[in-house]
């Protein structure tokens, strides 16, 4: 176990994507993006929900393959979170001189970019007033980058998300491996129970009562799971051998994540999973595409 624990940390530590994994399960449907670039906002084409994601950069697309959109001079950026009023991002980048992790906002369009500060795998707050990020271990900051506070008792952990209501923050500890709810504040941190394996990912429901996760057994295949906000009933959703990065649609009946079969690529299920449908289809070796996030 030691080891599946350290392999898988230090690729999500490293904010890079994983290697392993064999082929997916998905069935049904076609994605309809290509690799093409663009400009804009997302652009008016094709029906659905638009989705960012980690793509050549920072790419938009609607949930039915259609309206990709790479976002300009993103190409170090990744993580993407859109603000709660759906007009800017924050998002990952990478230092191109020192390779440290910063955060940064920019615009939907990804113009008028503004640096924060260091740190990674930041997250909006609902009321977009805060951004949760990781900075030796939990961090929350004002949404202009001032105050930043590490949470106490928060070392090694990974992959913040928010509760709708804002009170809340879930993370995971990947060495551990653990995964813990938190008050905004750092008070009241509980551990869920655990289930023998690395969790990662964790997301809040639209509804605040259940959680979506990655979930790595000793088969060292990673898949979809959900369970409810108190560690119960945990269901595992996606059948492929290396399924990550779950994103609730807003209306919490459709899960995004990330799939490998011989390459990555997004993909969509229900919410209590089932068969699985390709939104993406680029068919491109090292491309991540990873790390949806569904438009508010």
């Amino acid at each position: 176990m030691k080891s599946l624990v350290w392999s898988f940390a230090a690729v999500l530590l490293g904010c890079s994507p994983s290697t392993s994994g064999g082929t997916g399960g998905g069935t049904g449907g076609t994605g309809g993006s290509g690799g093409g670039t663009g400009g804009g906002g997302g652009g008016n084409a094709g029906t659905g929900r638009q989705i960012a994601f980690r793509h050549q950069g920072i790419s938009i697309i609607r949930e039915d393959g259609s309206g990709l959109v790479t976002l300009p001079s993103t190409l170090s950026d990744s993580r993407p979170d859109w603000s709660p009023d759906g007009t800017r991002f924050v998002v990952e980048s990478a230092n191109q001189t020192t390779g440290a992790n910063e955060v940064w906002t920019l615009n939907a369009d990804g113009s008028n970019r503004v640096k924060l500060g260091n740190g990674g795998a930041p997250r909006w707050s609902p009321d977009g007033q805060k951004i949760a990020f990781v900075l030796n271990g939990i961090a929350v900051m004002s949404a202009d980058g001032g105050g930043a506070m590490t949470l106490p008792g928060t070392a090694g952990g990974i992959g913040p998300c928010w509760s709708p209501d804002g009170g809340q923050l879930a993370f995971a500890v990947p060495t551990e491996p653990n995964l813990y709810v938190i008050d905004a504040d750092g008070s009241n941190k509980s551990q869920l129970p655990s289930m023998g394996g690395v969790i990662t990912d964790p997301a809040f429901s639209p509804d605040g009562t259940m959680l979506a996760f990655t979930f790595t057994g000793t088969d060292l295949k990673y898949r979809v799971w959900s369970m409810s906000v108190d560690g119960g009933n945990p269901v595992q959703l996606s059948t492929g051998n290396a399924d990550e990065h779950p994103a609730w649609s807003p209306d919490g009946r459709k899960l995004a994540f990330r799939r490998k079969t011989t390459n990555y690529e997004l993909y969509l299920m229900s919410a209590d999973g089932g068969a699985a449908m390709p939104i993406t289809s680029f068919n491109q070796a090292g491309q991540a595409n990873d790390s949806p996030d569904w438009k508010p």
